[in-house]
């Protein structure tokens, strides 16, 4: 196995071929989808991973978390798994090993729809409530009428938006077929056949000049 390649986000989209709309709040979806080996012999199992980052924007909102979703992995050979995306949290990591028994070349890849949820803070009308002041009567000074007043509250309030969002990808690998390796002493002894048939045809050649 080689060393698990990483793709950042850049690159994912270019070469690897992710596919989807992230919600359109503030908050950004990141999935970084990756084999351990894009090359792999007949018998081994590919294994796939795949990590999510969820980032808040802290300019409109923050406390980002995931409410749920389904994620399924396929191995393009018609295998496939399905994980729960869960509740809670901003990162997650999911790895699956798929058996590749023939010869080919393979697109793995995986498909995802969930939700989050994202707090935010705006100032807003909060309540209303009437004020009764005493008012004194311009030609009486004893006198004293009330009056009331509708009073406007505002105030910041903490808003909980839930938004859903929908991503895929998908990866080249190859499979190859199981190479016999070459015996250790079979050059070895290829090499001594060829000494002996030399030596062999020089006693002939002697043989046949003495003749």
């Amino acid at each position: 196995m080689c060393v698990l390649q990483r793709l950042g986000i850049a690159s994912a989209f270019a070469a690897v071929g992710l596919w989807g709309t992230a919600a359109t709040s503030s908050a950004t979806v990141v999935p970084i989808f990756t084999l351990d080996s894009h090359t792999i012999t007949i018998g081994e199992k590919g294994v796939l991973h795949l990590h999510l980052n969820l980032t808040p924007d802290s300019s409109k909102g923050y406390d980002a978390q995931f409410a749920g979703g389904l994620l399924t992995l396929y191995s393009g050979n018609g295998a496939s798994t399905t994980f729960q995306l869960g509740s809670g949290g901003t990162s997650r990591d999911f790895t699956y090993a798929f058996d590749y028994l023939a010869a080919g070349s393979y697109t793995p890849s995986f498909m995802l729809t969930g939700s989050f949820t994202q707090k935010h803070d705006d100032y807003v009308h909060l309540y209303d409530y009437a004020k009764t002041v005493p008012a004194l009567l311009p030609k009486c000074r004893t006198c004293v009428s009330y009056t009331t007043q509708l009073i406007h509250v505002f105030g910041w309030k903490t808003f909980s938006d839930s938004e859903s969002f929908s991503l895929g990808g998908s990866l080249a690998l190859m499979t190859a077929p199981v190479v016999t390796p070459l015996p250790a002493a079979l050059p070895l002894y290829a090499t001594g056949l060829g000494v002996i048939g030399l030596l062999a045809w020089r006693k002939r050649r002697r043989a046949a000049r003495t003749a």
